[in-house]
C-alpha cells in the first residue's frame, strides 16, 4: 500500500507533467480547445485535460482566447493560449 504522502506526491508530478504538456503543446500550436488538446496529447479522456486546463487559467499561465464550432460536437467550445505568450 502507498503512504498517503506518497500517493499526494504522485498526483502533484503528474499534474505537473500534464500542465508541462499542455503548456509545450500551446506553444508549438497556438491556441486549442480541450478536445484538439486531448488529441494532440494522445490522450483517452477529457478529463485527463480539462481540469489541467483550469487550473493553468487558475494560475494565469494561460488564458481563454475565444470560441469555436466544436467539430465533434457541433457546439461552440472555447480555445486557450498561452498567457501573453510567455512560457513559466
Amino acid at each position: 500500500m502507498t503512504h498517503k504522502n506518497s500517493s499526494e506526491s504522485l498526483k502533484r508530478v503528474d499534474r505537473e507533467t500534464r500542465w508541462n504538456a499542455i503548456l509545450d503543446a500551446l506553444y508549438l500550436e497556438g491556441a486549442m480547445t480541450a478536445r484538439q488538446l486531448k488529441n494532440y496529447l494522445r490522450l483517452q479522456d477529457m478529463n485527463e485535460v480539462a481540469p489541467r486546463i483550469t487550473e493553468l487559467i487558475e494560475q494565469g499561465r494561460i488564458r481563454e482566447a475565444g470560441n469555436v464550432k466544436c467539430g465533434y460536437t457541433g457546439r461552440p467550445v472555447r480555445t486557450v493560449t498561452l498567457n501573453d505568450g510567455r512560457l513559466f
